[in-house]
């Protein structure tokens, strides 16, 4: 019974005063009169609800109220099936949303595929009114209109309204009159379900759209990183290194004091063409992706881990003290050397690496001055017999 009382609340536009009930109408203009009233008020109805429940109740309550029917209801086909489910009641009924009746079927079924309306009095409603809404009526009918909804030669459900036994029974008046609003509510519906149809279909094709711009987006996104990153090791390439190293000095220099010192380092891997040489270059390549690996786990969210060109790399430490880049250069370098890679199930490699540190400001103003200072600590630690860090205070770089 809520639902019920959720449909009746919504506010229907009153129905001018001189559409009311006239027992009998003498001028034909005038009930044709009465009929434009109607559909004027009513015909806006559909455009402002989307349950199309709803939409016939609106419709109907004035065809109930100009015929001084006491209850109705509404069967719709659904879509394709040969069923016809309750959509709407009103008036003096129980309200009920699970009766479902089959096109044909004796009653209400067979009713609906009836080719004209139908006016029943007294004992004939009991020989074809259906049982299941004797029981929501709950009282005995002495007069019923039966009015099926065609447009287009297309069944789309049937109109039932009734009276009380002891009141006057329905007019052939209002039987016309029903059949022409009936005939009405054909279009609306089908009206009502092509305009949600395509509604639906613009929902649809709207969401579709946004998950293709998401997909573009990612995609995009997806190929820019692609674009930033090294293909073998996946760690960042050498063009966007230099980038990130100059956007940190110049940020380093609008923020002076408060963002500190950075660190570079800059490794080698030592006598790594021996690796190619000896064991061929799918050996090389797992030897690069190794030390990648152990270069990315001893990187922060705010470092930048670079192959910056063959079998160097660079790790770039934003607002890092120079002390504390020498200690991860230190960590690196034996990370790398008491690791061991696995090439094979014959076969273990051993690698080292030379490395050379450097900072910024101190290094220089400049990201080719700062890569300058690590490549010569670089140099400095091959030559000094490899395997070993450099930072710049030992290979007397100079302030540039």
């Amino acid at each position: 019974m809520e639902e019920n009382k959720i449909i009746q609340n919504v506010e229907v536009e009153a129905i001018p005063a001189q559409t009311s009930y006239i027992p009998q109408v003498k001028r034909p203009e005038e009930s044709i009169n009465r009929m434009l009233l109607l559909l004027e008020s009513i015909s806006r109805v559909d455009k402002l609800y989307t349950d199309l429940a709803e939409v016939l109740y609106i419709m109907i309550c004035p065809i109930i109220q100009e015929i001084q029917a006491d209850a109705g209801y509404v069967f719709l086909k659904e879509g394709e099936t040969d069923i016809l489910s309750l959509k709407t009641t009103f008036g003096e009924i129980n309200l009920s949303r699970n009766i479902k009746v089959k096109l044909g079927e004796e009653g209400v079924g067979k009713r609906a595929l009836a080719s004209e309306p139908t006016i029943l009095h007294g004992s004939d409603i009991y020989k074809v009114i259906d049982k299941k809404i004797l029981k929501l009526l709950e009282w005995n009918p002495g007069s019923l209109i039966s009015i099926p909804i065609v447009s287009e030669n297309q069944i789309l459900g049937i109109i039932e309204s009734v009276k009380h036994d002891d009141k006057s029974p329905f007019t052939t008046e209002q039987l016309h009159f029903t059949r022409i609003m009936a005939n009405y509510f054909g279009s609306i519906i089908i009206e009502h379900e092509l305009f949600y149809k395509m509604k639906e279909k613009v929902k649809q094709a709207t969401k579709d759209l946004r998950d293709a711009n998401s997909k573009l987006k990612f995609m995009f996104q997806e190929a820019k990183e692609r674009s930033l990153r090294d293909g073998l090791t996946h760690l960042y390439n050498h063009s966007y290194f230099f980038d990130f190293l100059e956007r940190e000095i110049e940020k380093s220099k609008r923020q002076g004091e408060k963002y500190g010192t950075g660190v570079l380092i800059l490794c080698d891997i030592d006598h790594f063409k021996k690796f190619n040489d000896t064991y061929g270059h799918q050996v090389g390549d797992m030897v690069l992706m190794h030390v990648a690996k152990i270069f990315q786990e001893n990187s922060r969210k705010i470092d930048c881990a670079a192959r910056y060109g063959g079998e160097e790399f660079a790790l770039l430490l934003p607002q890092t003290p120079f002390k504390g880049g020498q200690t991860i250069a230190e960590r690196l370098r034996q990370s790398i050397e008491n690791s061991i890679l696995k090439a094979s199930d014959e076969l273990s490699v051993k690698i080292t690496i030379s490395v050379g540190v450097s900072c910024y400001p101190t290094c220089g103003s400049k990201g080719s001055d700062i890569v300058e200072a690590a490549d010569q600590c670089l140099y400095k630690a091959k030559e000094s017999g490899r395997n070993r860090v450099i930072v710049c205070s030992e290979c007397n770089c100079q302030e540039k």
